[in-house]
């Protein structure tokens, strides 16, 4: 098998730190995919400025469409993103990040790393608390899920009262979407290997009958899929920690929490490879450390 990567990026802002994580990706062990919201101000000569940022890798940017919070449209992204790189090569792992997020290790560490784990699937799981606390969000029909944003418009409130009226409509009527299989969430950043890669994109059509028009599937896509198939053998870890898909998240000091540079000691110390998120705009300073401790440990 390739022992390449691919690493599929969703963005939809901040081109200047998408710069430096592609910089921080860029080898030749590595492929870049990225899926940039159609709403967002990115022109072509925009793309060609982030392509120079990658000197070893190959950057593809696959095509846009919009993407809304807690939609379908995200599970869409991240499956378009999977089907373009499976579609290009076999890849040895395949790392789902977001545009806000940085390696803390350099890339030989991140190689040696899933060398020595070869066959695992990197997925986090929660708690049983907040797996049964959110399978509601795929037990029932939620229909308008693209329309419905955290900001308040008269559309979005709207389809929300629409949204709970037939809510309680199933309920009434016993609807379970559910019934024959078992859920689990978790986040949504993974690093799978090719095999899984490949079985998920071979069951988009099945996916997409489970989790469109859910809300926020997103969080429940690859652990509900991999729980249920043949796969569930080879995860890393289901225990609810950040081990499970070696991403650093804070979620108890925001949703999630911005990392500042007050924050360096604990970022560089991790032993975990990734973390999220940062946004250059709350703090510059702290992303400029990373790339800096990442390029000297190269």
């Amino acid at each position: 098998m390739n022992q390449k990567h691919a690493y599929l990026i969703m963005a939809h802002n901040n081109y200047d730190q998408l710069g430096i994580l592609i910089e921080l990706l860029d080898d030749k062990r590595n492929d870049i995919f990225i899926h940039i919201d159609k709403k967002s101000t990115l022109l072509q000569k925009d793309r060609v400025i982030i392509k120079r940022y990658a000197q070893h890798s190959n950057v593809y940017f696959i095509p846009r469409f919009s993407v809304n919070w807690g939609a379908y449209s995200l599970i869409k992204a991240e499956l378009t993103l999977l089907e373009c790189a499976t579609r290009k090569n076999e890849y040895c792992y395949y790392h789902l990040i977001s545009g806000a997020d940085l390696p803390l290790k350099n890339q030989d560490y991140i190689h040696s790393f899933f060398d020595a784990n070869q066959g695992k699937e990197f997925i986090n799981f929660s708690d049983s608390y907040y797996t049964k606390k959110f399978a509601n969000r795929l037990r029932y029909y939620y229909f308008g899920q693209e329309f419905i944003k955290r900001s308040d418009t008269k559309l979005q409130t709207i389809c929300r009262y629409y949204s709970r009226f037939f809510i309680l409509i199933q309920k009434l009527f016993g609807v379970n979407r559910i019934k024959s299989f078992n859920v689990a969430s978790g986040s949504n950043w993974i690093s799978i290997t090719h095999q899984f890669a490949n079985y998920l994109v071979c069951n988009k059509k099945r996916i997409e009958h489970i989790f469109k028009h859910t809300v926020c599937g997103d969080e429940e896509i690859f652990q509900t899929m991999i729980i249920n198939s043949k796969f569930k053998k080879n995860v890393y870890s289901t225990k609810p920690t950040m081990y499970g898909n070696q991403r650093l998240i804070d979620w108890k000091r925001g949703n999630p929490y911005t990392w500042r540079k007050q924050d360096f000691d604990e970022l560089v110390n991790s032993d975990l490879l990734f973390a999220r998120k940062f946004d250059i705009v709350v703090d510059n300073q702290i992303i400029n450390c990373i790339r800096i401790a990442v390029k000297c440990r190269s």
